[in-house]
């Protein structure tokens, strides 16, 4: 069995992740152009979730965090997150959870086609 690390946290992202890609589906199977607020939104909200995940899995480990990490994470997590993943893990552990945070952003995207193909049937 798997053990989530951060439980609330990965469902905070997993969910928001799911919400945003319905709602990428829905604006390509209309074809309207979303609006500019929404990708602003989408990022904002996802880099924001994952520095909350990088500092609540530093509680959990007892790491001291320094006073800009969420900031760090949240400006450059493409960088951060895997850093962070590979420093407190170790390569085998690290490189695991990393490709758990891929198998949620695949899972999402495999999501997002399939609510687009449904909603563009159903039209």
């Amino acid at each position: 069995m798997v053990r989530v690390p951060n439980a609330t946290e990965t469902f905070a992202l997993v969910v928001f992740q799911m919400i945003a890609s319905i709602g990428l589906a829905c604006y390509s199977a209309m074809r309207v152009t979303p609006s500019p607020v929404f990708p602003v939104l989408y990022f904002l909200g996802g880099a924001w979730l994952l520095a909350v995940w990088v500092l609540a899995d530093c509680r959990r480990l007892g790491l001291p965090t320094p006073l800009d990490l969420g900031w760090a994470v949240f400006a450059a997590w493409p960088l951060a997150l895997p850093y962070h993943l590979l420093r407190t893990r170790g390569a085998k552990r690290g490189c695991l959870t990393i490709l758990g945070f891929i198998g949620v952003f695949a899972a999402c995207y495999a999501v997002e086609v399939i609510v687009f193909r449904l909603f563009v049937q159903w039209r």
